[in-house]
């Protein structure tokens, strides 16, 4: 368990104007010389060296490990391993416009009104404890939705899970021969993190999970077996790539709309989705010669 302290002070060489921030620089200014086989993580991990060098050598190295352990939450944004996300089009994530943060930061309170731990989030990094279920020791993300507003608040935990891990789990929901085995499994392998929590008593009986709910899109061939727009190592042309993609092949009257067709001010977001998709309308309208409505 990490105190306080020091999560935050890994969250921020991580996010504010720390490493994630300098990534973003660094793609945006030197993309057309970056070796496309460099990733996220081997930048992050040349910075690392260069953090932590007034302690000793040995809290140094452990502080640098845990830094590149925490990294490995942006996995859960890109649904693939940091390793796998390209350095040279990590620009192309960099995807909120100035109105949405805005809007935002509005909502936060003010500084020094906060603890260090958004109370409905927890990280276990590569959790070596559970080498019969997990042992490539997946890092696990939890969120607490009774720590949502109260009026939508209620007691489950949501897992962020992604790469191999989510086509293990799609495994178990698939392959289980009956809903109380899958359910069996799939408690299994969550027990160990969320057995961890403040207050978590094995014998009190409000602490036993109700019930088990667990996608399983990775095998879902209708789903593209889980895929997902992302830009990973050895992409050549990734912005090039979107826009064929938002072009789509008009001609053959198929247009495509999504977070991933969106301006690259707004790839990934919802925000992304609704300008992409009143796009594509307009461009529907002007293929059949209609006219736009826009009361």
């Amino acid at each position: 368990m990490l105190d306080d302290i020091e999560a935050e002070e890994h969250a921020k060489l991580l996010w504010d104007d720390g490493l994630i921030a300098k990534a973003f620089k660094y793609s945006r200014c030197q993309r057309d010389f970056i070796n496309p086989g460099r990733s996220l993580f081997d930048f992050l991990a040349e910075k690392a060296e260069d953090i932590f060098a007034d302690e000793p050598a040995k809290v140094a190295y452990r502080k640098r490990q845990t830094l590149l352990l925490v990294a490995r939450m942006w996995g859960s944004y890109i649904g693939s391993p940091v390793e796998k996300q390209s350095l040279r089009y990590f620009w192309l994530e960099e995807c909120i416009d100035d109105a949405t943060t805005a809007n935002l930061a509005a909502h936060q309170p003010p500084p020094g009104e906060t603890d260090p731990h958004y109370p409905g989030f927890t990280h276990w990094l590569a959790p070596a404890y559970a080498p019969d279920t997990n042992p490539e020791r997946w890092n696990q993300e939890g969120m607490n939705l009774v720590t949502l507003p109260p009026s939508c608040a209620h007691p489950t935990l949501l897992f962020y899970i992604y790469g191999p891990c989510s086509k293990y789990i799609a495994g178990i929901v698939t392959e289980a021969e009956s809903e109380s085995e899958r359910d069996a499994q799939l408690l299994d392998f969550f027990r160990p993190y969320y057995s961890l929590l403040p207050n978590y008593d094995h014998d009190d009986p409000r602490c036993q999970p109700k019930a088990v709910l667990a996608t399983a899109w990775a095998n879902d061939e209708f789903a593209g077996y889980g895929s997902y727009c992302n830009f990973q190592v050895g992409l050549e042309n990734g912005d090039s790539d979107i826009e064929v993609m938002r072009h789509g092949m008009p001609e053959r009257h198929v247009w495509f709309a999504g977070e991933h067709t969106a301006p690259f001010a707004a790839l990934g977001t919802t925000t992304g989705a609704y300008i992409s998709g009143e796009r594509v309308a307009a461009r529907i309208l002007k293929a059949h010669g209609l006219k736009e409505d826009r009361r």
